[in-house]
């Protein structure tokens, strides 16, 4: 009886496709289906066959979620890293006679400042990174003010130069007074971001002596740069950066009466003293390092 019932058993038909299908697991070549030797051997197989594709359905599965994870972790640290960052979206805003908002709209593209605000900007920087007082703390001022305006490869030159001690200005307000009187700035013909300038710099020793007057040469580009945060706006609202500059001076200068050059010492200090009370207090710049007494 026992012979009749194993005689009666087929293989199931999903075993036996399976099994005439497909190779052995493991193996690379495809070979010849295989004739099951008894009904329990197909089912075994079969069986063996059905766990090994959801062992790789799971394997798939796994692999798939640790890449979804590693790209979530990344878009919640970008998100993060942009919700800390202070961006400034500039707003126009037209009123009336009475002060009654009459239309408004987002400034997309930053306009480029006309050209005599420009000049101004260069003025400015050319007093600030030239100029040496005898204080301290205006000293420091002054070159925060020079250093907001530079930008790549301009602030790479004036880090270079400053970094000689005989150019640094905290060495030499112990031994004289350097004013700036800017002479012309004018654009470069064919250029619109290339700027010459020509001032004079008068130097008084601070112990006593010959006051000497030295004509310089200077060419600088520049570069308007939207400010993308609130601290770039207070030092720079134009915009307005150098991003290349070189100066020298055009001869060995000359001897000057110091009676001559107290009117511009005195000019000199009263508009240091307005930009002064007008510019709020900024982060201190990188080079040279300040000094303090």
């Amino acid at each position: 009886m026992l012979s009749e019932t194993l005689a009666d058993c087929s293989v199931p038909d999903a075993a036996t496709e399976l099994l005439a299908a497909s190779p052995p697991s493991g193996s690379g070549e495809r070979t010849a289906p295989i004739t099951p030797v008894s009904p329990y051997h197909a089912a075994r197989w079969a069986r063996d066959r059905h766990v090994e594709e959801l062992e790789n359905r799971v394997r798939y599965l796994r692999a798939l979620v640790f890449i979804l994870a590693a790209v979530s972790a990344i878009a919640v640290q970008g998100a993060v890293a942009l919700a800390r960052q202070s961006r400034i979206v500039p707003y126009l805003v037209e009123v009336d006679r009475l002060g009654q908002p009459r239309a408004f709209g987002r400034v997309e593209d930053m306009p480029v400042p006309e050209e005599r605000l420009i000049r101004g900007e260069v003025r400015r920087f050319i007093d600030a990174m030239r100029g040496v007082v005898s204080d301290p703390v205006a000293q420091n001022q002054m070159i925060d003010r020079g250093y907001a305006y530079t930008r790549g490869p301009g602030r790479t030159y004036v880090d270079a130069y400053f970094s000689a001690p005989r150019n640094n200005p905290h060495l030499l307000s112990r031994e004289l007074i350097r004013l700036v009187q800017v002479r012309s700035v004018r654009r470069v013909a064919g250029s619109e971001s290339t700027w010459e300038v020509e001032w004079d710099e008068y130097e008084v020793p601070v112990r006593g002596g010959q006051a000497m007057v030295r004509p310089w040469h200077g060419t600088l580009r520049t570069a308007v740069v939207p400010p993308a945060d609130e601290q770039q706006l207070i030092d720079n609202p134009l915009g307005l950066y150098v991003t290349d500059v070189s100066w020298a001076p055009l001869n060995d200068g000359a001897a000057v009466n110091l009676q001559d050059v107290r009117g511009l010492m005195d000019a000199a200090a009263s508009e240091r003293l307005r930009d002064a009370q007008r510019a709020p207090q900024g982060a201190p710049a990188a080079m040279p390092p300040k000094e303090t007494r």
